[in-house]
């Protein structure tokens, strides 16, 4: 450090790293040249440990619909102080592609100043042609500058669902003199068996009607979802002669209904 002068006073620095939280006594001591020694009066020092906040997802709404007022909603969560805004970053994957099925999502998002949640809000881009339902898998990522802590519920799934009025393999929905108006929520899925939905009417009384089609003889199961995840068996028919009418009361107390076949167990 060099020999410092004696007409002036001197400064010295010292960093340590790594230090465990507590309250430490400090002295500094000093040796001239002559060999002189003295010792600082003690200087009380107190480290304290950095509380990082911790980050976590909520889902309240995991469904985007195309063609309808219908986004997917994930909640940013954070504990801790809330007095500064926090960036959060996070992860897109799946078979949506960001930007094209979905409004573009830069991967971060801020949480403001004094609020401890910020929402991101999934909206489902309406294709020209028909697809599959796709699905967005969305991850809170580290912080570049080790700025929070990642919870426990730090992933969620997005499924964007096909607008009803596109219909899959045939699918017709349909608005027949005894029905109203084809809801902007109803949907048709179509599943493995040789059997099709080849039309679903909405009718005036609430009653959702499924026109099946498939081989002679062939035996289905209906099962009904209300967010593609859950399928519940709504009955097993036979198509005798190759077609079937089916009605589903229970629409009416649903916001939106899926449809889907399969084989019979």
């Amino acid at each position: 450090m060099g020999t410092p002068r004696s007409d002036l006073p001197s400064r010295f620095s010292l960093a340590v790293e790594n230090v465990t939280a507590g309250n430490y006594v400090i002295t500094a001591e000093a040796t001239d040249n002559q060999g002189a020694r003295t010792i600082s009066a003690p200087v009380t020092v107190y480290v304290q440990e950095v509380v990082l906040p911790v980050v976590w997802l909520a889902t309240p709404d995991r469904l985007a619909m195309e063609g309808a007022d219908d986004d997917a909603l994930v909640v940013v969560n954070r504990s801790g102080d809330l007095g500064q805004p926090l960036v959060v970053y996070y992860s897109l994957i799946g078979t949506a592609s960001n930007g094209v099925d979905y409004t573009w999502l830069p991967g971060f998002i801020e949480i403001p100043a004094n609020a401890a949640t910020v929402e991101i809000v999934i909206h489902a881009i309406p294709d020209t042609e028909f697809e599959p339902p796709e699905n967005i898998g969305l991850s809170i990522e580290p912080s570049p500058s080790g700025a929070y802590r990642i919870g426990e519920s730090n992933r969620t799934a997005i499924t964007i669902v096909p607008a009803p009025p596109t219909p899959p393999q045939g699918l017709v929905v349909t608005d027949p003199e005894d029905s109203g108006p084809a809801p902007a929520w109803l949907a048709g899925v179509i599943s493995p068996p040789t059997a099709q939905i080849v039309q679903l009417s909405y009718l005036r009384n609430g009653t959702c009607r499924l026109a099946l089609s498939g081989a002679p003889g062939e035996t289905v199961v209906i099962e009904v979802s209300t967010n593609l995840d859950d399928w519940q068996p709504l009955a097993t028919v036979r198509l005798d002669d190759g077609w079937l009418e089916f009605e589903d009361p229970s629409a009416i107390n649903f916001g939106r209904s899926f449809y889907r076949l399969n084989t019979k167990e």
